[in-house]
């Protein structure tokens, strides 16, 4: 096997590229503190999660969470520290995730210079800065910003193994990051396994005591630790449900269509990390077309980009930058682990610098200033439809529901006495922005908890029942506070499912006419309706049945995906 060519890190690049990459990088800041500045509602996985940081200690965010919910147990922490400095709001919630979102940007700066010449790194980073996802992601309450923060430093760790395998320093580095990431990355396993087989390809990692000593070493604690977090904090997460929603998103025979399904993920991975998601004009054909040739585009330059590693790093670096990616799909495969974006987002900076490379590679065919030119026009290209893409995301987001917005206009109209009825997939929004977190009602958020998770009549993504909505069901969904009746919805029967989109066209039959029953029971002459993340047209069933027994609609408030409507029956 060839080994990575012993190679310092580089010394700073030329006055042009370094001005180039500062104003980069400062987009970079002001597009992702712009996002978060925008402060946006939280929507229902949002929503989900902050009821569980919001209403438990450290140790209970150790058990399984609520609402189908699961996250590594060290971002929960760092979650519920900063909760209790900054109190219960949408600003302290998504921080950790901005935090990591920009040290990841900064961290991939001596990365991309350190494998990529200054005209290759410039593009990268350019790519990484203006990247629509990663944005999207370091202003949302997920640790999805994480898991790309520890693919980068782990990449960096290991260059500096392979270029000198007898050091300590970046064993005991690697060591400690692999601890921290294991406990605040739920894919650390994969991203440090993939480090790992990089590692021992090489030669000289091979040759040397000291090299193998710890490579065996930081194996065995990370096999361990895993194992053991597994076993005491993530082993709910591997549930039936979950397997049963991300089934499409396992590369395995087992499901029809692997082909195809196979396709639809990397290209929504490719496209989407680069350029986002908006295409503006275009038709659906037209838009179809687009995406796959520009992902077929992206897919055969990231080729070229392992050709260029190959020539110029050797074999064990090819490894090391895309092994997590073929232990995701040798995991995906097994049915371990669903290939989606958002949950393999620490493949993305080795797709990147693969991108880099190709172009970098692709522009070495030209004469030296045709391909300097070749390569900053595409650069250019993606990066200004990139930076488009970023600036509609901030400016008119449909990303997410308007729970909040819609909930402040329904408490100014709300008048004492008058029911409301919530939609199931609104729940987790409702309970968060309707409780006063400064004397919480537990009992309450308990009732709440019970009947809206995995398993509970209201759980918001529920299979069909696989009959009629009975004539009973729901007649005890209901909690009296602060003076209104609160009517809890039944689940839809309606389905979300990964790639395979909904898993039938609308709810269960007879699902309408119970929950107008209900809602007309209590409606004296009045009531509100409270809807979020709507997925089908239940609601707007629901809303056509209720005016067929006499209500009208007298107000109403919509903002994105979420509504309130008030009924009445006069």
């Amino acid at each position: 096997m060839q080994t990575a060519s012993a190679e310092p890190w580089r010394s700073p690049v030329g006055v042009r590229h370094g001005r180039l990459v500062a104003a980069v990088l400062t987009a970079g800041v002001i597009l992702r503190m712009g996002n978060y500045s925008q402060n946006a509602s939280l929507w229902l996985d949002e929503a989900s999660l902050a009821l569980n940081l919001a209403t438990r200690s450290f140790g209970g965010l150790g058990a399984p969470l609520d609402y189908n919910q699961a996250a590594p147990v060290l971002f929960l922490w760092a979650e519920r520290l900063v909760l209790q400095v900054g109190g219960i709001n949408e600003w302290a919630l998504r921080l950790v995730p901005l935090l990591a979102g920009l040290a990841g940007l900064f961290l991939f700066v001596p990365l991309a210079l350190r494998l990529l010449s200054p005209s290759g790194a410039t593009v990268a980073i350019s790519l990484a800065a203006f990247s629509p996802v990663l944005i999207l992601y370091s202003a949302e309450l997920k640790p999805y910003s994480i898991d790309f923060l520890l693919g980068v430093v782990v990449i960096i760790l290991g260059l500096q193994i392979l270029e000198n395998p007898s050091l300590r320093r970046p064993w005991s580095a690697l060591l400690a990051v692999g601890v921290l990431g294991l406990l605040a990355s739920t894919p650390a396993p994969i991203v440090l396994g993939g480090a790992g087989i990089g590692l021992a390809v090489s030669t000289a990692v091979r040759r040397s005591p000291l090299a193998r000593r710890w490579l065996g070493i930081n194996g065995l604690i990370f096999a361990a630790l895993t194992i053991f977090l597994f076993l005491v904090f993530y082993r709910a997460a591997d549930s039936a449900y979950l397997h049963t929603v991300w089934r499409a998103n396992f590369l395995t025979a087992a499901f029809p269509n692997l082909p195809e399904r196979a396709w639809v993920a990397l290209r929504e991975i490719v496209w989407l990390s680069i350029l986002g998601e908006r295409t503006g004009w275009l038709t659906s054909p037209a838009r179809e077309l687009v995406i796959n040739v520009g992902s077929l585009a992206l897919v055969g330059c990231a080729v070229l980009g392992v050709a260029r590693f190959w020539e110029r790093r050797g074999a064990a670096t090819v490894v090391l930058v895309l092994g997590s990616t073929g232990l995701t799909l040798l995991a995906s495969a097994l049915e371990r682990y669903p290939i989606a974006l958002r949950l393999v987002l620490f493949t993305v900076p080795s797709l990147i610098l693969l991108l880099a490379a190709g172009m970098e590679r692709l522009s070495l065919s030209f004469a030296p200033d045709r391909g300097k030119l070749l390569l900053g026009l595409v650069a250019s290209l993606l990066v200004c439809r990139a930076a488009a893409v970023d600036l509609l995301q901030m400016v008119d987001s449909d990303r997410a529901e308007n729970g909040r917005g819609v909930i402040a206009a329904l408490e100014r109209r709300h008048r004492p006495g008058e029911p409301i009825y919530i939609y199931a997939r609104g729940l987790p929004v409702w309970a968060f922005y309707t409780t006063d977190w400064h004397s919480p009602d537990r009992k309450r958020l308990d009732w709440f908890r019970a009947r809206g998770g995995l398993g509970g009549p209201a759980f918001e993504n529920a299979p069909s029942r696989g009959r009629p909505v009975a004539p009973h069901e729901g007649h005890d969904l209901v909690y009296e506070y602060r003076g209104r009746s609160e009517l809890l919805g039944l689940s839809t029967g309606v389905q979300w499912l990964a790639l395979g989109g909904l898993s039938r066209e609308g709810p269960d039959a007879g699902w309408a006419k119970r929950e107008s029953a209900r809602i007309r029971e209590v409606a004296h002459p009045t009531a509100w309706m409270f809807v979020a993340h709507p997925l089908d047209n239940s609601h707007q069933q629901l809303l056509a049945e209720l005016q067929s027994m006499g209500g009208r609609i007298v107000y109403q408030h919509l903002d994105r995906l979420a509504g309130v409507f008030q009924l009445s029956f006069e």
